[in-house]
């Protein structure tokens, strides 16, 4: 690639540098270097009501593209055998297309359709594809096809691009977690919690049961995650399994952790406290290699950077947001004698030999504990 005249395509005022398609690395041809315009349309948030978009087999949507004129893009495909890529690029003999799908959340499929289906439109006219989307209600995957390999490509990057911006505005799925089961920090977290309820210079809110951390859910969070679908679930997953590779090179067997000392968080005064956590102290490697996962994962997309660039290693011990009630002056409790009594508590010193991917808000009926998807050992 020509790394000074990239490839290039503009959206929503952001430049884009294109990767060169493997047409051309087989001698396709590239395309030009000038920059395309793709402005997207303000969009809805739900489906348009004037469409109905039904869901079709991909395969059944190579009939619609193999007549389409291929003149908004510079490479004619050739058939070839499917390449193990990003895209998951499939060639269809029967149709003369190529073909692929993406996970597409249905949550956002307003965004990609757009007004009266204008950014749908926009996005195939631009890049000589055709888009299948689910049927309202329907979960399933959104089908690219079009005669052009990198027509599927282009179209792929676009949509992408939408799901990028969309999934801020939904709730995570799932999170990066270290564990923090071993008995010592067990013990002393039911320790800490009969302690606080038994306390008479303990607020009664803060008594409150249902407020407190399980102690079959304790761990260090690293990083919340958007997650849609099973292939970005298996590229999370291949991208701790290479951090805690890397790392574990030069420190095998684990990394130690430390918890000292309570904090709170938020600005809020003792009187108002929502979260209260063990704080992680003395753990350099710890917090590299915490740092480390989660810069790996907002590149790639999946998470939003922490604040300051750095993780927050802690251990959750309450968060009144648990609290069985819609009146939010009550989903705040007065920890000033909590924090007189137990501000020192320590829990003490554990080894972490695993970084787990979980679901959540959701418990494994087993355990009791979060559903772990994925584990990378270290």
């Amino acid at each position: 690639m020509d790394v000074l005249n990239a490839n290039k395509y503009v959206v929503n005022g952001r430049v884009y540098r294109r990767n060169v398609p493997l047409e051309a690395a087989q001698g396709g041809g590239l395309r030009t270097t000038a920059i395309e315009r793709f402005d997207l349309p303000d969009v809805d948030d739900d489906y348009d009501s004037d469409q109905d978009f039904e869901k079709t087999n991909v395969d059944n949507v190579g009939d619609e593209i193999v007549e389409q004129s291929t003149t908004n893009t510079k490479v004619t495909a050739t058939p070839a055998a499917p390449a193990a890529d990003h895209y998951g690029i499939v060639y269809n003999e029967r149709k003369r297309a190529f073909m692929t799908e993406i996970s597409f959340p249905e949550e956002l499929l307003g965004r990609l359709i757009g007004t009266k289906g204008t950014t749908k439109k926009n996005i195939e006219d631009s890049t000589g594809a055709k888009i299948d989307i689910p049927k309202r209600g329907y979960a399933g995957p959104v089908g690219i096809a079009s005669p052009s390999r990198e027509s599927v490509e282009r179209c792929y990057d676009r949509i992408e691009m939408i799901i990028f911006d969309g999934r801020k505005r939904l709730p995570f799925t799932h999170f990066v977690m270290f564990p923090a089961l071993e008995p010592q920090v067990v013990n002393a977290h039911v320790k800490l919690i009969d302690s606080i309820r038994g306390s008479a210079d303990v607020d009664e809110a803060c008594k409150d049961p249902s407020i407190f951390m399980p102690p079959t859910k304790l761990h260090l969070t690293i990083i919340p995650l958007w997650l849609f679908g099973e292939k970005e679930i298996k590229a999370t997953a291949s991208i701790l399994d290479e951090a805690v590779f890397n790392f574990g090179v030069e420190n095998s067997g684990g990394v130690d952790v430390k918890l000292k000392g309570l904090s709170h968080f938020g600005d809020e005064d003792l009187d108002s406290v929502r979260v209260v956590y063990a704080k992680v102290v003395d753990s350099p490697k710890a917090q590299d290699l915490a740092d480390q996962i989660a810069s790996k994962l907002v590149t790639a997309g999946y998470g939003q950077e922490p604040r300051g660039g750095k993780v927050k290693l802690h251990l959750t011990v309450l968060n009144t947001k648990y609290l069985d009630t819609d009146d939010k002056e009550k989903q705040v409790i007065d920890a000033t004698g909590l924090f007189k009594q137990f501000g020192h508590v320590e829990y003490g010193n554990f080894k972490v030999n695993q970084v787990h991917l979980c679901t959540m808000g959701a418990t494994d009926a087993n355990t009791g504990g979060y559903p772990v998807i994925h584990t990378s050992s270290i």
